[in-house]
């Protein structure tokens, strides 16, 4: 599972060994490969990576800091469960911020926003596949999410968005695999992409709160 992680990531350039470490462990948890009780090991995360241990120590420690995972002595690393109540606290605090970005993204429709936005709703509108993989379904739905917030024009937006859509990923993705979600249907994400498009803010806050709510409602069911 690991090895084929690593074959499949391929970091940029300018990446140093820990970032790439970093976000080669991060998109293991975020696809679901690696679970809750499942331990990681240094060495073995530095044969697979191909990597001395000091660059996965340090991704390891930065992914603890950041409480995506905590450290056990003598077992390893593993993933941090996430609780009910942290999920209905990052949804409140994403419906509270999302509504503001897609005003904002309303706001600054620039050629080449408009031309990335035309882009992505092109290609969300010819990729419903009902046999596509449960993590690209997921982060293909996330980065619309996250382009919308760059499209805020707010650095510090894109960057508080982005870790609390990482962990409500997490949980959808372990809800999911147990059954007790199923992914939803891609017309919402494309309305408000389209509301940002005509840059009717009233539509595309009214869409995006309706968004959140469904994802909130469908947590609270569990």
């Amino acid at each position: 599972m690991i090895a084929a992680m690593a074959a499949k990531v391929r970091s940029p350039q300018n990446q140093t060994r820990k970032e790439e470490a970093y976000n080669l462990i991060l998109e293991m948890i975020l696809k679901g490969e690696v679970k809750d009780s499942d331990f990681l090991a240094e060495q073995r995360l530095a044969d697979v990576f191909g990597m001395s241990r000091a660059p996965i120590r340090e991704a390891l420690h930065a992914l603890c800091t950041e409480r995506i995972m905590e450290s056990i002595p003598r077992l390893g690393y593993r993933v941090m469960p996430v609780s009910i109540r942290e999920i209905m606290d990052c949804i409140d605090v994403r419906l509270f911020l999302e509504i503001e970005i897609v005003r904002r993204a309303c706001l600054n429709r620039t050629p080449e926003f408009l031309a990335r936005l035309d882009d992505l709703i092109d290609r969300y509108s010819r990729s419903a596949d009902p046999d596509e993989k449960l993590h690209l379904w997921i982060s293909r739905a996330d980065s619309i999410h996250l382009f919308l917030a760059e499209m805020s024009g707010n650095v510090i937006l894109v960057r508080t968005i982005g870790p609390i859509i990482d962990l409500t990923r997490r949980a959808s993705i372990h809800l999911i695999h147990d059954g007790r979600m199923q992914p939803n249907d891609q017309t919402l994400h494309l309305a408000i992409l389209n509301a940002v498009r005509e840059g009717d803010a009233e539509k595309a806050q009214s869409l995006m709160r309706e968004d959140i709510l469904v994802l909130k409602n469908t947590f609270l069911a569990q």
